[in-house]
């Protein structure tokens, strides 16, 4: 009986069912599962079950919590798969567990990488005033996929990029684009690293200094 473990209480509410486990050290864990999932396992309170269908109870009982810090994460703001599953885990949940969620998530059509991303490559572009190499950067340190991030960066209207490059000058340039050659290479490499190409840049810096 050393190695044996015991159901005490059992709640059930109308989609999932709280469980206390007895263990053989005399430790209660508890545990939350499907109503599904724990009819499966055709148990009731008082029952004696081996350690291997208490591991299978704690496995599960961790997948169907890490699905509910799922959503809850999903309704609070928009997550590439990479950086939801790591937060899971940063959160104490196995890989498997978090991997399983997040799948479980995707496949519901609750995240659409390539959506979430071009709505962010649009935001930071008309909001931040950001070019496109700036943002598919952004999008890669925060897990989207390189390539998934590059197409959403080209995504955003060259309209929308050409105005916010506008905006950058407006503020880098207060008095005018500046003449000497310095200066002028200080304002390129500051708009370069907020993504926008030295060509465009050059482009623009021309037609302003014509204007």
């Amino acid at each position: 009986m050393s190695d044996t473990y015991i159901i005490g209480g059992v709640r059930a509410g109308d989609t999932s069912v709280k469980i206390e486990v007895i263990t053989p050290s005399g430790d209660v864990k508890r545990h939350r599962l499907t109503l599904k999932i724990w009819e499966s396992f055709a148990l009731s309170s008082g029952d004696v079950i081996s350690r291997e269908t208490y591991r299978r109870i704690a496995e599960y009982s961790e997948m169907c919590e890490a699905v509910t810090k799922t959503l809850r994460y999903l309704s609070e703001g928009t997550y590439s798969i990479k950086a939801l599953t790591d937060k899971l885990c940063q959160k104490g949940f196995n890989k498997d567990s978090a991997e399983a969620a997040v799948a479980l998530a995707l496949k519901r059509g609750l995240i659409d990488e390539y959506a979430d991303a071009c709505d962010i490559a649009e935001k930071q572009a008309s909001r931040l005033h950001r070019g496109p190499s700036r943002i598919a950067r952004d999008l890669t340190s925060h897990g989207y996929p390189s390539d998934l991030s590059r197409r959403a960066a080209e995504s955003v209207p060259m309209s929308v990029y050409d105005e916010a490059l506008d905006i950058c000058f407006a503020k880098k340039c207060k008095n005018g684009i500046p003449e000497e050659k310095g200066e002028r290479d200080r304002v390129i490499a500051s708009l370069v690293r907020l993504g926008f190409s030295v060509g465009s840049i050059i482009k623009k810096m021309n037609k302003l200094s014509e204007d």
